[in-house]
Order: C-alpha cells, then sequence, then structure tokens
C-alpha cells in the first residue's frame, strides 16, 4: 500500500533533470482528507485550472486525481494528499521544451497535530523583518518557488513564533508564512488582494465566494485597528489571531455562521 504515486504509479523515481527541481517549474495544492473525501475540491480543482492554464502545463483529468487522492489516502482517518505538477524533462536553460512530458506526484502525509490546538486557542502573530517581492505574472499562484516562504519559516523559527505576518515591498499587509488573513473592523471583514504577490488560498475563495468581504491593499496599521482577526489555509482551517505582536485582539464575538460551518468542516 502506497502513500506516493508518480504519474499514477507507486514509485519516487524522478529525473534529477526534471524542471520542478531545476527551476521551480511547475505547482501544487495541499488537500484536507477526511474519511476518503478531499475536503473543498471544487476549490482545489479551480485553483489547479487556474495554475495549469496561467503556466502553459498539463495536469490529468479530475476523476484520475480523486482516484489518485483516494489511493494514497486510505490508510488515513485523516490526512494531508499534495499534488505536484512540474513540467518534466527538457528544454534549454530556462526555456521550456516545446512538447512537454510533465510529471504528477501525489503524496499523503500527516497532518501537523498542533494545528487543532490552534484551532481552540488562537496564535500569535509576529511581524516578519523579511517582505515579500512583487510579481504580478505570479501573484496568488501556488508555485513551486517557495524560497521566499523558506526563509520566512527560517526567520519564525529562529524568533520562535507560532506564525508571522508579512508584509510586500509596499508595506502592505499580504498573509502569514503558511495561510491567508482575514480581519473585521467596524463590522466589515476585509482581506489582502494579493494582486501583487502572495497565495491565493482555497479557504480565502470559500469565503470570499460566500460572504461580504472588502479586499484591497492595507497597511499594517490596518490590524492593529481590527477587533478580531484570524488566519486560514486547507489544512489549518480557521484559526484565531489572539495577539499581533504586542497588540491583543478580543475573541469574545462568533464567527457569522456560514464561517462557523466552515471551521468545524475543516
Amino acid at each position: 500500500m502506497t502513500e506516493l504515486l508518480l504519474n499514477g504509479q507507486p514509485g519516487t523515481d524522478i529525473s534529477c533533470l526534471d524542471r520542478g527541481l531545476q527551476y521551480g517549474d511547475g505547482f501544487f495544492t495541499t488537500i484536507r482528507v477526511s474519511q476518503g473525501k478531499p475536503e473543498l475540491w471544487s476549490q482545489h480543482l479551480a485553483r489547479i485550472t487556474e495554475c495549469s492554464q496561467r503556466l502553459g502545463l498539463e495536469t490529468a483529468e479530475p476523476e484520475v486525481l480523486l482516484n489518485e487522492i483516494s489511493q494514497v489516502a486510505q490508510r488515513h482517518a485523516e490526512c494531508a494528499v499534495r499534488i505536484t505538477f512540474t513540467r518534466g524533462v527538457g528544454g534549454f536553460g530556462y526555456t521550456p521544451p516545446e512538447l512537454p512530458a510533465g510529471n504528477r506526484i501525489v503524496r499523503a502525509t500527516k497532518i501537523p497535530a498542533h494545528y487543532a490546538d490552534w484551532r481552540k486557542q488562537g496564535i500569535r502573530l509576529q511581524i516578519a523583518e523579511q517582505q515579500l517581492g512583487q510579481q504580478p505574472m505570479l501573484a496568488g499562484l501556488k508555485t513551486l518557488n517557495r524560497l521566499e516562504q523558506v526563509l520566512l519559516k527560517k526567520e519564525q523559527q529562529q524568533r520562535a513564533a507560532d506564525d508571522l505576518l508579512v508584509l510586500d515591498s509596499k508595506q502592505k499587509v499580504c498573509e502569514t508564512t503558511v495561510a491567508n488573513i482575514f480581519w473585521q473592523q467596524g463590522g466589515q471583514w476585509f482581506t489582502p488582494s494579493l494582486r501583487l504577490s502572495g497565495v491565493a488560498g482555497v479557504v480565502r475563495a470559500e469565503l470570499l465566494q460566500n460572504n461580504e468581504v472588502t479586499i484591497g491593499d492595507y497597511p499594517l496599521q490596518s490590524l492593529y485597528q481590527a477587533e478580531r482577526a484570524f488566519i486560514c489555509n486547507a489544512l489549518l482551517g480557521l484559526v484565531p489571531v489572539t495577539h499581533l505582536a504586542d497588540y491583543e485582539l478580543p475573541l469574545q464575538q462568533p464567527y457569522p455562521l456560514q464561517w462557523r460551518t466552515l471551521l468545524e468542516e475543516v
């Protein structure tokens, strides 16, 4: 019984010349799977479609992906399944091959145990010293180019922080090292636009689709006026923010019904 499939077959024998390894030429999505069911599947599929179109990468039919998810997740009542797509081997230097033969990797792993504690207790965010660069060609996509996030995670470890709130190079709020962020002020919910940097998460997409949220480019000061805030991604669900640096956020008010339902389900 395998927990990793390469192009639908058990094994890890991928070429060291794969463009995903050489240039980060590809993308991925990470799915929470519960009792064999991929959660927020329609949003993950929308991400796969958008990344495929914008990057010019072939993927696979949804039925194929669902079958492979089921195979790698069958040993787990609950797990994370990452689907990675690369452009495969070929081309010269940065120039991609005219007829790429891409690779698809589907892998199941455990969900970090502390995520459940975070959902109940909330987390403290510190402000990252490093910033995200702006690149509208790739903004929103979950590409294999994650070096910024790796360096941010290294900073988080050194500072022993739960997570870091990250600004972009124009000093606008973007995201945390692993999640999108929402906050409420004056009864209205807000979230960054991510039009120039950051990753547009599937939980974020679900919330924007079903709720009234104001999207824009906001300075850090906006969060210091927040009544409450939370971060979210496919594995975390919704996690309340209890502190932003030294600023304490109240948590006594309940989330809207639709958001509480998502919090319970994801």
